[in-house]
């Protein structure tokens, strides 16, 4: 540019002429430049576009005022070669450019690129290529594509070429050799391009080892995939939602007997058409719940009809893989998988699980019949052998009350083989459940060694307990434990010797409980540890002769503990010694509750002959003694029954038949009733419900006797107690004679002191329908007048009175000893001073204010005040 302006200015010589070109932001001008008011200018314009302008000054010195027609043509021809001089130039440095641009992407290309011509002559080859396949640049120009294919492809090559010219592409696959002869699978793209104005052929080669590698594995894992849901009864499937057609493996419908032909094309329908009439619903609905997106996946099992008319059970599993712009479901895709083994092996353990619930049910009910044939003859051969030797019929000599003895003595022995057989029985049959109670170790350690101490002392053993006192409350079934912690010491105490130690060790951790049973015995070989919880198995035969047993306690004891959730375990070292440690739960977890065996109902045979009720009339008779009924069917029992209490002093009446005992018990209202629960008419359970719902006969005491265990009592009635025949004596005198003791009085007499009538009446209303005596009195005078006549057991006394206080007649009775055990309840309104509430305190059982207190809590008071006899 410069050079242009030095030019149009040199040819009008000196400082005649002065030039300017403006292009692209950037100025040019000449040696002594000079803008004059005479000026030529012309735009410079390049594709269209003006891209700056020529300016051509003159000098006014010249005394001429403009251009000259010469010098415009100058400058025209100037401007227009300049703007073609300009356009030459951008084309030179964009080709040099482009040319620039192909050889970096060219030479920097991850693949390899060659170019060569129509008659295969490679014309470029860029750097990756001569790196693949191992020649230099110069080497690889003297070659042809057919040079560097594998020898099965190079036929194929002007074929190829062939192509590419025809269609203008091409894409294919070939093999390459490198110079050493290795083989590089490739993929060739092919294009036909322009190349310095001759038509040449573009190819990229993509090395393509790995895809086919990764191809080949893919390859063999559907290969095995394939056999191994071959072997595994599966199959693939894949349904077109809009169109309902059916992409599938052909193992779903070849295991149904069915060729591919009779599915070609296959629809839906063409399958759902073959599902058992059960099931089909089923599956569409399982189908449906998925499209609607309610269910995360489509699944559900059916039965599907094969070609031979037999079904098969198939479980069929899927889910939606694709899905429109619209986010509408397209294809959905699933395996089915042969189940028919599987659910032909579910029906055969439901047949057997019936199987078993039915033997279940025949072993309990066996249990049931051999606790109540076994049990009824031992409560006669126990209680009548226990009869005779308390000598109530007549005395014994020496070898009657020893033979007696040993009846005795044999029958209890019996009983607790049958109960440990039983519980045993009971508890692999599932139907022992457990009676939960929070209770203390130390209670239980304190109750068996009482028991255990006499069998100790015999042998002159040391018997100690460590104490469980920072052991806090557990919730277990207290009898079982006792019954474990006495086997355990029994144990111990049977087979240590004179002299020697026992003793029992708690702890904890955690959630558990630890009791530990020490002994200096004679210890355990450590080859028959493995028989110790057998049931019926003894140690040896040398043990057998000198040691009792039946070998089934430990086997026992070892069941509770596994029902409590909890161990059993022992050391032992033969000649020192054994300790036994059984480990439970502080606080198990809840269990569902189950109907415990002695609820359910059983039939009894009706008997023949209705015979009437026995009556055992007491020794020496008063006509003042309490009378008892006793309902047992069993004649044998009844009379035993019988027999034990008129011996002590009982009227007692036998009630042999469940429907008569309501009437007998009205008749009568006796001190208590024992109730078998297993008896003709009706059972025990439904006499205890009419009993406790009838007015005059709910509040009688029921002691409930029988040969089932006790389990449960989940009745609404409350019972007095529960004896499992056979019956002990001494158990069932106590339990009367506890009735007998809370009995309150037929008459307990209560005086009401209030001088307001309405208050008075008050009381009445609340203590009328509980067969209380009350007496009046308006007035503290007239109450003093009243407990000089007639000792109350009770006073309810108002302390607000006029002339003569409630505090005076406190006062009063305090003076007086032979009715200062009146028991004392304040009735008031009154706002109490700590004096008057510390001297009140001091003298009265209550305060109760007026108002404030219902009619359940003051006879609870009363009733809980247990007033000394007049």
């Amino acid at each position: 540019m410069k050079y242009i302006t030095e030019l149009l200015t040199g040819n009008g010589g000196g400082n005649r002429y002065f030039a300017r070109i403006t292009f692209e932001d950037k100025i040019f001008t000449n040696a002594n430049f000079f803008e004059t008011e005479i000026k030529l200018e012309h735009t410079i314009n390049f594709n269209g576009n003006t891209k700056g302008k020529l300016e051509y000054f003159k000098n006014k010195s010249s005394g001429e005022t403009g251009f000259l027609d010469e010098e415009k043509k100058l400058v025209e021809l100037v401007t227009k070669g300049l703007s073609k001089a300009i356009k030459s130039r951008n084309a030179e440095d964009q080709l040099i450019r482009s040319e620039k641009k192909f050889h970096t992407i060219f030479d920097n290309a991850a693949d390899a690129i060659f170019i060569h011509d129509l008659e295969g002559n490679f014309l470029e080859i860029n750097e990756i290529a001569c790196k693949r396949l191992g020649y230099t640049r110069g080497e690889l120009l003297n070659l042809t594509p057919m040079d560097i294919d594998s020898q099965a492809n190079a036929k194929d090559v002007p074929e190829m070429i062939e192509q590419i010219l025809k269609n203008g592409s091409l894409i294919f696959e070939t093999v390459h050799l490198t110079k050493n002869g290795k083989k590089i699978p490739t993929e060739i793209s092919s294009k036909v391009i322009d190349y310095r104005e001759e038509k040449v052929i573009l190819s990229i080669a993509r090395d393509i080892s790995r895809r086919k590698e990764a191809e080949e594995q893919i390859g063999k894992l559907q290969h095995r995939l394939h056999n191994a849901m071959g072997e595994g009864n599966l199959s693939w499937w894949e349904m077109d939602i809009p169109s309902g057609k059916v992409n599938f493996d052909p193992g779903k419908v070849t295991r149904l007997g069915y060729s591919m032909d009779e599915f070609k094309d296959a629809h839906y329908t063409d399958f759902t058409k073959l599902l058992h009439p059960q099931d089909k619903g089923i599956a569409m609905e399982a189908m449906r719940c998925h499209m609607e997106g309610k269910c995360p996946a489509y699944k559900v099992d059916y039965r599907i009809k094969t070609k031979n008319g037999k079904w098969k059970w198939y479980h069929d599993r899927g889910a939606i893989t694709e899905k429109d712009k619209q986010g509408n479901p397209v294809i959905v895709s699933g395996i089915v998988v042969d189940i028919t083994k599987r659910k032909n092996t579910e029906l055969e353990m439901e047949n057997a699980k019936i199987e078993a619930e039915t033997a279940n049910r025949t072993k309990s009910e066996f249990l049931a019949t051999m606790s109540h044939e076994l049990r009824t003859p031992l409560n006669s051969i126990i209680g009548f052998s226990d009869i005779l030797l308390d000598q109530v019929f007549g005395e014994l000599n020496e070898k009657q009350t020893k033979y007696v003895g040993n009846v005795l003595k044999s029958g209890k022995h019996l009983l607790d083989l049958i109960n440990s057989i039983l519980d045993i029985s009971k508890v692999e049959a599932g139907k022992m459940e457990l009676q939960y109670e929070m209770f203390y170790l130390d209670d239980v350690f304190r109750e068996v060694k009482t028991i255990v101490s006499p069998l100790a002392t015999k042998k002159s053993i040391n018997l100690q307990t460590d104490s469980a006192g920072n052991i806090p409350k557990i919730r277990a079934d207290k009898g079982k434990i006792k019954q474990i912690l006495y086997n355990l010491l029994s144990n111990a105490i049977k087979f240590t010797p004179e002299g020697g130690n026992v003793i029992i060790i708690p702890s904890t951790s955690e959630n558990m409980v630890h009791v530990a049973v020490e002994d200096t015995g004679i210890g355990i070989a450590e080859s028959d540890r493995d028989k110790l919880f057998k049931p019926f198995v003894q140690l040896d035969s040398s043990a057998n002769r000198e040691y009792e047993g039946t070998g089934l306690g430990l086997a026992l004891i070892n069941k509770f503990i596994e029902l409590h959730g909890g161990s059993l375990e022992v050391e032992s070292e033969e000649g020192k010694g054994s300790t036994f440690t059984f480990s439970i739960p502080v606080d198990p977890p809840e269990k569902n509750e189950l109907i415990p065996e002695d609820k359910v109902e059983k039939k009894i045979p009706e008997p023949k002959v209705d015979k009437e009720s026995l009556v055992a009339a007491p020794h020496n008779p008063k006509g003042d003694e309490p009378v008892v009924v006793v309902a047992e069917d069993d004649p044998k029992s009844r009379e035993l029954m019988l027999a034990m209490l008129s011996s002590k002093g009982y009227h007692a009446i036998g009630v042999e038949r469940g429907d008569q005992v309501i009437k007998k018990v009205r008749e009568l209202k006796p001190l208590a009733v024992t109730l078998d629960i297993m008896m003709p008419g009706q059972d025990g359970w439904t006499v205890l419900d009419k009993l406790k719902k009838d007015s005059h006969t709910r509040d009688i005491p029921v002691i409930m006797i029988s040969v089932l265990d006790k389990g449960k009592i989940d009745s609404m009635w409350t019972v007095e107690d529960y004896f499992v025949k056979p019956v002990d004596k001494a158990d069932l005198i106590e339990t009367l004679e506890r009735v007998k003791k809370n009995m309150k009085p037929e008459e307990t007499t209560i005086l009401v002191v209030d001088d307001e009538e309405q208050d008075r009446e008050l009381i009445h209303s609340m203590l009328d329908s509980e067969g209380f005596r009350i007496l009046d009195a308006a007035g503290g005078e007239e109450a003093i007048k009243i407990i000089q006549k007639q000792q109350p057991d009770i006073l309810l006394l108002d302390l607000m009175m006029p002339e003569f206080t409630g505090h005076d007649v406190i006062e009063y009775i305090q003076n007086m000893d032979p009715t200062s055990n009146i028991s004392i309840i304040v009735c008031t309104a009154q706002e109490l001073t700590e004096e008057n509430k510390k001297m009140l305190d001091d003298n009265v059982a209550c305060i109760m204010h007026k108002g404030m207190f219902r009619r359940q809590e003051l006879v609870q008071l009363i009733n809980n005040l247990n007033p000394p006899e007049n």
